[in-house]
């Protein structure tokens, strides 16, 4: 059974991706929310697929490994019995119709065989259906890390003529689960509002406003601030998105050394 609960959706992997998917489409990917990792090592790739067996692999077969190689590859995927369910898709500038018809026909690759030279627009527009019918977002909405003991992933609250400061232990582009660092600070009630938020996200500053919308009882209280008005500041909102899918892209590699 996979690591990683449906409902939370799937790891999309681009593996040695062209340099305008790495540079531009990816960026567009993120948001709409998507959990997208970048990998450049093939072999760390399949111990990833052993453990999230139901991630979305795109490889782009132009580059590393000659194109028999690849197809050796994506055949071990798909029929060994831990990765069968990971859903394969090429990238390619290779516009052959005999090896267009190898993936998709002969080897049904899931995901398709997606020719860049169509651009960087329609290429997006095709990846998005192939992830919307993959149903890569599973129930979640929002991609979310989890920040736990981050010191440099904090936020700084103006709250009268106190500034209090806090730890973010999660973060979605529209809110986040926090404790505050006062030990002298009483419960904060619910709907409490924040004009003045400031996100430190590993250098990355970020000004922004929100709502308490409840408090998780743990060992400390976790308050949940929604974000105001995130989707009429872009800007802000692409900050957010990009901090996290850096945060998991790191969390990841660490993991699989």
């Amino acid at each position: 059974m996979s690591e990683q609960n449906n409902n939370l959706g799937k790891k999309i992997i681009f593996l040695y991706p062209h340099s305008v998917i790495q540079k531009d489409l990816i960026k567009e990917i993120i948001k709409y929310e998507y959990e997208v990792y970048v990998f450049n090592d093939h072999e760390k790739v399949l111990k990833i697929l052993d453990k999230y067996t139901d991630s979305i692999l795109f490889i782009n077969i132009d580059s590393n490994l000659k194109e028999s190689e690849w197809e050796i590859y994506i055949r071990h995927i798909m029929q060994n019995p831990k990765t069968a369910d990971v859903k394969t898709g090429i990238l390619s500038y290779n516009e052959n119709q005999a090896l267009i018809e190898k993936y998709v026909m002969g080897m049904s690759v899931a995901c398709g065989y997606i020719v860049l030279k169509i651009g960087l627009n329609e290429s997006l527009k095709i990846i998005l259906k192939v992830l919307e019918a993959s149903e890569a977002k599973g129930r979640r909405q929002f991609v979310r890390a989890k920040c736990t003991n981050k010191t440099n992933i904090t936020f700084n609250v103006k709250v009268s003529d106190k500034v209090l400061t806090g730890n973010i232990y999660d973060i979605s582009s529209i809110g986040m689960a926090c404790t505050f660092n006062e030990s002298y600070l009483k419960e904060i009630p619910v709907n409490s509002y924040f004009q003045d938020i400031q996100l430190r996200l590993k250098g990355t500053l970020i000004m922004l406003s929100g709502k308490v919308v409840g408090v998780r009882k743990q060992e400390e209280d976790y308050y949940i601030i929604m974000f105001d008005n995130i989707f009429k500041d872009e800007m802000k909102r692409n900050k957010i998105q990009t901090f996290i899918h850096n945060y998991l892209q790191e969390e990841l590699a660490n993991e699989f050394k």
